[in-house]
């Protein structure tokens, strides 16, 4: 973010949280965003699929993950836990500030989710000829 603020580059990607206040001043401009839906926090700012290439969207996403042999009793109340700290309104609005919308959720749709989310990347890898060494 600083090289393109300061010139040195015509453009990047960048998350929300890197790009939002330095957007907000004035020093960039964006262009789109990767996500599948506009944010509330810039609504004028268009997806890569609104701006012609239906279908696209890649976005950050965090989950809180544990070790697999932790108990699912525990799991379950920190999933409890964690779902109710996101939905609080100060939470979304200090996520929200940064550029970023809480979702929460179950058990099962993060683990759906990753799932999804594996598969898809797994195939862009495959597609693009990328190999590991």
């Amino acid at each position: 973010m600083n090289d393109l603020i300061g010139g040195h580059i015509a453009s990047a990607m960048a998350s929300g949280p890197t790009a939002t206040n330095a957007v907000r001043e004035g020093r960039v401009r964006a262009i789109a965003l990767t996500a599948a839906q506009r944010t509330p926090i810039d609504p004028d700012v268009p997806t890569i699929a609104d701006s012609g290439f239906p279908g696209y969207a890649a976005s950050n996403w965090y989950a809180l993950v544990v070790s697999s042999k932790v108990p699912h009793e525990n799991v379950v109340i920190l999933n409890t836990l964690m779902t109710k700290a996101l939905a609080a309104p100060e939470v979304r609005t200090a996520y929200a500030q940064q550029g970023m919308v809480t979702l929460g959720g179950t058990i099962d749709e993060a683990t759906a989710y990753i799932a999804k989310e594996t598969e898809t990347w797994k195939k862009v890898v495959a597609d693009a000829g990328i190999r590991f060494e």
